[in-house]
């Protein structure tokens, strides 16, 4: 919902997105959630294909971001469990030390 004027700060209010113009009366600009400064509503449009390109950035941080930690903790698990190997192995010959 766009509005401007006094008439229009309830409708502004129950919109699910309420747009006042920059050049709208106080009562519109408090009412709304977003304010056009510049009363072109061309930036509507500029504004939410912006907000989608970074909402998709921010989804393909977190998927790259999951993928690597997962990598991460793989990397982590195989280290740990070749130490455990290298540590039962010793563990063998430890009878044969301690009997000579």
């Amino acid at each position: 919902m766009t509005g401007d004027g006094i008439n229009d700060a309830p409708a502004l209010l129950n919109a699910p997105i309420g747009i006042a113009m920059g050049s709208g009366t106080d009562v519109a600009k408090d009412s709304a959630e977003l304010i056009l400064t510049d009363d072109q509503f061309d930036n509507i449009a500029k504004a939410v294909k912006e907000g989608r390109t970074v909402f998709k950035n921010i989804q393909r941080f977190m998927i790259a971001l999951l993928v690597l930690n997962v990598a991460e903790v793989l990397l982590l698990l195989i280290g740990w469990l070749y130490a455990m190997e290298t540590m039962i192995a010793s563990f063998r010959f430890l009878p044969l030390v301690s009997y000579s």
